[in-house]
């Protein structure tokens, strides 16, 4: 074997090796780039988000007093969520029980709407809803 076979041999792998190692960084470039993408696009979300809710049309805030802003509409959210659910379910299972103690739902005319009643006034009268949305969510 001459060493110019065995150099050209060498030069080959190494040319294999860059180009697989190439492959690789690009791929991890590509993930990068993905990654602050997604990052970059969600903090102009929530900074939109925090101009419209706050009128300051012309300010960022700083991120991790924005990131407190945010954590505080998802507790007030989550807390909200609950409130509906309970109500929900007390109000639904009452109106359950009346409705399946009776073998004539005819008995309980007041659950039915009545004539140009609208689905608000009706849902008052029955007793579905104690508090408006509005009142729910304001808290």
């Amino acid at each position: 074997m001459s060493y110019g076979i065995l150099i050209q041999e060498s030069e080959d792998r190494m040319r294999t090796l860059i180009a697989e190692q190439m492959q690789t960084l690009q791929a991890h470039i590509l993930d990068m780039e993905q990654s602050v993408d997604l990052r970059h696009n969600a903090d102009m979300r929530a900074i939109k988000r925090w101009q419209e809710t706050t009128g300051r049309h012309l300010v960022w805030p700083d991120h991790a007093d924005m990131c407190v802003w945010l954590l505080e509409r998802l507790d007030e959210a989550e807390t909200r969520i609950d409130t509906m659910s309970k109500m929900t379910e007390e109000q639904y299972s009452g109106l359950w029980d009346k409705l399946s103690s009776s073998s004539n739902p005819w008995k309980h005319p007041e659950l039915y709407a009545q004539p140009g009643e609208k689905r608000s006034q009706w849902r008052v009268r029955v007793g579905l809803m104690q508090k408006s949305f509005k009142e729910v969510c304001a808290q």
